[in-house]
C-alpha cells in the first residue's frame, strides 16, 4: 500500500508478514489513518483496534 500523494510506502508485504511503516497512526471514528513519513499526509490503512478494559480491585477501569 502506498501514499496516494507522493507513493511512498505505508504498508509493505514479504510473504506472509505486513509491516507498518509509519510512526504516527490515528484512529478516529472507526477509521485509521497512518501519517506518511515523507509527505505527511494522512492514509487510511486497514487496521483494526480493539480496546478492552477490566476493573482492578480499586474499581478502577485500566484499559489493556
Amino acid at each position: 500500500m502506498r501514499c496516494p500523494v507522493c507513493r511512498n510506502m505505508i504498508i509493505s508485504t514479504d510473504g506472509n508478514k505486513q509491516k507498518l511503516r509509519s510512526r504516527i497512526i490515528i484512529f478516529s471514528h472507526h477509521k485509521a489513518m497512518a501519517k506518511c513519513q515523507t509527505c505527511k499526509t494522512d492514509v487510511e490503512v486497514p487496521i483494526r483496534f480493539n480496546r478492552s478494559y477490566e476493573l482492578t480491585n480499586n474499581n478502577i477501569l485500566r484499559a489493556s
